[in-house]
C-alpha cells in the first residue's frame, strides 16, 4: 500500500509540473500574421491581423484546455494517494 500510495504522489507530481509547462506555453504563444506578406489596404490589414489574432487564441485556449485537464488529473491522484495513505 505504502508503494501505491507513494507512486501516485510521484505520478500526481509529475502530471502537475507537464500542467504548468503548458499553462507556460499557452501564456507565451506569438501572435503571426498568417502569409508572407501584409496587405497595404488599412481594412485589408485589420483583417489580416485578426486572423492571426484567431489562430494564436486556438493554439493558446488548446493548451489552456491540455493544461486544465492534467492539473485535474494531478489534483485526483493526489486525492486518492491521500484518501489510501490515511485508510492503510
Amino acid at each position: 500500500m505504502k508503494n501505491l500510495v507513494l507512486s501516485l504522489m510521484m505520478i500526481s507530481g509529475i502530471t502537475g509540473l507537464i500542467g504548468s509547462y503548458f499553462w507556460f506555453r499557452s501564456a507565451i504563444v506569438p501572435i503571426k500574421a498568417p502569409g508572407s506578406f501584409e496587405p497595404v489596404d488599412e481594412a485589408d490589414k485589420a483583417n489580416f491581423w485578426n486572423a492571426g489574432l484567431m489562430t494564436a487564441f486556438q493554439k493558446s485556449a488548446f493548451l489552456n484546455k491540455t493544461a486544465a485537464a492534467l492539473t485535474g488529473l494531478s489534483v485526483l491522484l493526489a486525492s486518492i494517494a491521500v484518501i489510501l495513505g490515511t485508510l492503510g
